[in-house]
This record gives C-alpha cells, sequence and structure tokens, in this order.
C-alpha cells in the first residue's frame, strides 16, 4: 500500500493512495463533493487479489487532502485540470467515478487527450445536473408523510442545521437512499465524518435539497457522443440515478454498457459488492481486447 501526496501546479498537494502491488490500475473517483477515498473502502479486498490495483484520489479540499484558501480552486473546470495531473502522474488504465466525481471525469475526457485510458466506469449521476435534481425531488415526494411535513416545517423556520432536521436527514433521507445497511460500514461512517463543507458549498450547495452553485448548470447531455473511450455504467435499484438516466447514457455514447445490481442504493457496491466487482472485471476484459 503506498500513499503519495500529489504536488499540483497550483501548489497545493491531493491524497492518493494505491493498493495492491500489480495488475490493473483503477483509479477511484469519489463524488460529493467533498466526500472522500473511504467511500470506496470495500474495493481493495475484492480487487486486488483478481489483479487490479485500487487507487485512491481525494480531490481538493476533501479531508486528506490540502484545503485551498482560494475558493476559485473549486471550480468544476479546475477540478478537471487537477484530474488531468494525477492521471499523469499515476497513469491508470480505468476510472472509477461516483456521483459529482462524473462530472469531474467528464468534463476532463472532454478536456484532455487520454490515450492511455482503457476506459470508465460511471456511476450515480445522469447526464445533467438538472435530472439529477428532478430526481432527487422525486424520491423526496416519497418520503412518509409525517416525515416530510415535519422537514418542510423545519426548512421553513429555517432551523436546517438543527439536531432534529439532521437527524431527519440521516434516517429518512442518507439512511434510504444513500445506504440502507444499520450499522454503516464503517468507512462509510468515516468518510461522511469527514465531509469537506466548504468544498459542498461553494460547489452544488449547503445540503441534498438546496440546489445553488457554480456546478448545478452542469450539463453535458449534447456532449456524451465525444466520448470515445469504453464506458461501464452501473446502477442500483435504490440509487439516486434511475434506470432510465443510464438508458440515455447508453444512447448517446459510442460504445458503452449498463448494468443495475440487484441491490444497492446511491453507495450500493456495499450490497451488491461481488455482482458490482464482476460487472467491473468483466467490463476491463472486454475494453482491454478493445484496446489491444
Amino acid at each position: 500500500m503506498q500513499e503519495q501526496n500529489i504536488q499540483l501546479q497550483n501548489g497545493h498537494q491531493v491524497y492518493t493512495k494505491t493498493t495492491g502491488t500489480a495488475g490493473t490500475k483503477l483509479l477511484t473517483l469519489h463524488g460529493g463533493p467533498g466526500l472522500t477515498h473511504e467511500c470506496f473502502a470495500n474495493l481493495p479486498a475484492l480487487l486486488n487479489p483478481r489483479g487490479v490495483q485500487v487507487i485512491y484520489y481525494d480531490q481538493l479540499g476533501s479531508y486528506y487532502s490540502d484545503m485551498p484558501e482560494d475558493t476559485s480552486l473549486f471550480s468544476l473546470d479546475k477540478f478537471a485540470d487537477q484530474l488531468y495531473e494525477v492521471v499523469e502522474a499515476l497513469r491508470p488504465d480505468f476510472i472509477l467515478a461516483h456521483s459529482a466525481g462524473v462530472m469531474v471525469l467528464v468534463e476532463y475526457l472532454l478536456s484532455y487527450q487520454h490515450e492511455n485510458l482503457k476506459g470508465i466506469m460511471l456511476m450515480g449521476m445522469p447526464g445533467s445536473y438538472a435530472k439529477f435534481q428532478q430526481n432527487v425531488l422525486r424520491l423526496r415526494g416519497q418520503l412518509p408523510a409525517p416525515v416530510l411535513q415535519r422537514m418542510d416545517q423545519l426548512e421553513e423556520a429555517g432551523k436546517v442545521m438543527e439536531p432534529e432536521y439532521q437527524q431527519l436527514l440521516m434516517q429518512e433521507w442518507f439512511g434510504r437512499y444513500y445506504c440502507t445497511l444499520l450499522p454503516w460500514p464503517q468507512p462509510l461512517q468515516d468518510c461522511w465524518s469527514h465531509f469537506s463543507f466548504p468544498v459542498l458549498l461553494n460547489t452544488l450547495g449547503a445540503g441534498p435539497f438546496v440546489f445553488k452553485g457554480p456546478w448545478t448548470s452542469w450539463d453535458r447531455r449534447g456532449d456524451i457522443s465525444k466520448i470515445a473511450v469504453p464506458v461501464q455504467l452501473i446502477g442500483f435499484p435504490g440509487g439516486l440515478a434511475f434506470e432510465e438516466d443510464l438508458i440515455q447514457w447508453h444512447k448517446e455514447l459510442q460504445d458503452s454498457r449498463y448494468h443495475i445490481c440487484s441491490k444497492g442504493e446511491h453507495f450500493g457496491w456495499w450490497q451488491s459488492s461481488e455482482e458490482f466487482v464482476s460487472q467491473l472485471l468483466d467490463f476491463m476484459e472486454y475494453a482491454a481486447e478493445v484496446n489491444a
């Protein structure tokens, strides 16, 4: 296991850690924005013995990386630039992106040459943030009526930071649509406790139902067809990206496959771990043949 802080051109450092000693290199790209690599902590034990090195990368402002005072470095374009520098330093064969990490990866793919990249895996994000917002609001509307009523009352009273509201969020929103395992696996708990709210505030807004910030205008539905590398789309039945979103990606991409795992929510690779890993390995084999 090798830890490496990569020095960016902007003078800051970002944290990476490589697990496994040899084989195919898979770089993970967390969401949030502002979460950490800890959400992927179950993957090395599943993939290292099968010849895949799992590489963690904490984006700028996340818990294990530098926190800059200059919040302009949290722009989507800058995050794509930073990913380019990390890719140049680590030379992964594949990139696995989740949620807001998908937005970063797509911007990188549309901005830079990436001849050495064999393929990418995308989870948890439609082709536009507006569609993601629609999904969130649709799921929010399915919450039990008493829960939704109380959340509305607390939001209208400006009490979203009160313990009662935060507890409702954790139990009824994150515990319902992010991961239903009880308790959450310790790495997911650590990831959540390490959430970098300054990054979230300067990108998407203050919470799951606040859609304010420069990243909220992201919409690449007209540009998806420009992505030339093979793509594996993975969904989960209880997640925030719906099957209709994966189908839309699949229709527009040049070379893609999609799969809905049998169980799981937004962090569904914790519940469907073997099925999830099987899809990754099958895709890696396919993409290696395409790139041969």
